[in-house]
């Protein structure tokens, strides 16, 4: 078809519509046709697919203005991906779309902050202690940060303002408490979060543990019963609520006892009680619990069995001070002759109070009764035993 000139020049004909062959061409596209990115410098970064419609051929995707330092874009997909390392401002770059006929363009708009390693960092102390807290690392600032933090610090931490280290020594107990730390270079800034606690002290009494050695009274000496007066240190409680109470388990030898309100064990043992474990409790009027180990050791003093049984019989009649009411060889005194008796084990142990005789089973020895019985039996009927003139002695006398 031949158009004329002039009816374009006369204004008859203003829109002309060309078709030819009854074919219609439309132009090419990109979507998305504009996204953002804000990415972090360190971390992987990657924008949306692009897709082209309106093009007959393979697609190449370039980019003009040369990305951040760590990015690159896939020329077949659009994307952009990779790991910035510096920091910039919010930038606009045009992606360029071709199949070498058709064209078409987008724009992505890519921000890229710094970031402080690590993020985030949780401390627990228990009052008294000091902390110190990981030194931050900073990625993508132009020059080196400095670091402020807030809130305040409580009274004994402080931070370095050039490594971003909280330490020191608390000076009172702190809830959980989340400080944000700050890194700045005069243009860029990033953030990490620090979590705090100081806990208060737990319940504790002071000493720990006490080693007791002692011997019961089940000895004489010259006559006299005798034996170690315990005497422990007196506890230092710290951190309970009210006043602090103590007992102990399990239950002590018997003449050994427990001051409720100072924890201090006294007392003369009356029998012996070997290498044993004891653990004190203290409790607090309203609140706090805690303990301490006690290890109790308390001998007989006794001496061990070398002679026959009526030498030691002999030693026995001694330490149990027998001769005072019994005479030296059992003929009597301020009580009966026993001699050639073979069942004083009754009456010693028990006693007998119409004679005004103690009991002594918190006092014997091993075979205290056996060996007594034998020495008295042999004093009447022989053969006669040797004798001591002392308990304690190594040797009988002849």
């Amino acid at each position: 078809m031949k158009l004329n000139p002039t009816l374009f020049k006369s204004g008859l004909i203003p829109l002309l519509v060309l078709i030819n062959a009854g074919t219609c061409w439309a132009a090419a596209s990109l979507s998305p046709s504009s996204q953002s990115i804000t990415g972090v410098a360190g971390s992987t970064v990657t924008s949306k697919t692009i897709t082209g419609t309106g093009f007959t051929g393979a697609i190449t995707y370039t980019v003009a203005t040369a990305l951040p330092n760590g990015l690159s874009i896939n020329n077949s997909t659009g994307v952009i991906s990779g790991i910035p390392s510096i920091a910039q401002k919010s930038t606009s770059y045009t992606i360029a779309a071709s199949d070498g006929t058709a064209t078409a363009s987008t724009k992505v708009s890519i921000a890229v902050n710094p970031a402080l390693a690590p993020s985030s960092q949780s401390i627990n102390i228990v009052l008294g202690n000091s902390l110190t807290t990981t030194a931050l690392t900073g990625a993508g600032f132009v020059t080196a940060p400095s670091f402020s933090v807030s809130p305040g610090l409580v009274n004994g931490l402080s931070l370095n303002t050039a490594t971003g280290v909280i330490s020191g020594n608390p000076a009172s107990t702190l809830a959980t408490t989340t400080y944000t730390i700050t890194g700045s270079d005069g243009t860029f800034k990033a953030t990490a979060q620090t979590k705090i606690t100081v806990s208060p002290p737990p319940p504790a009494i002071s000493p720990a543990s006490q080693t007791i050695d002692g011997i019961s009274r089940g000895t004489t000496v010259n006559g006299v019963f005798t034996g170690t007066n315990v005497n422990t240190t007196p506890f230092s409680a710290s951190n309970f609520g009210g006043s602090v109470s103590y007992s102990i388990t399990p239950a002590l030898p018997d003449g050994l006892s427990i001051n409720p309100t100072t924890g201090v064990i006294s007392g003369i043992a009356k029998v012996p009680k070997l290498a044993a474990g004891y653990t004190i409790i203290a409790k607090g009027a309203t609140s706090g619990n805690a303990t301490a180990t006690l290890y109790l050791n308390i001998t007989d003093n006794c001496i061990p069995e070398t002679l026959d049984s009526a030498s030691e019989g002999r030693r026995a009649y001694l330490r149990l001070n027998c001769q005072s009411c019994h005479g030296d060889s059992g003929l009597g005194g301020m009580g009966p002759k026993i001699i050639g008796q073979n069942n004083v084990g009754e009456r010693v142990t028990i006693g007998s109070s119409s004679r005004g005789m103690p009991a002594f089973k918190d006092y014997i020895c091993g075979n205290d009764i056996k060996n007594m019985n034998t020495y008295l039996y042999n004093l009447e009927h022989g053969p006669t035993p040797p004798s001591f003139k002392h308990w304690w002695e190594a040797n009988p006398s002849q």
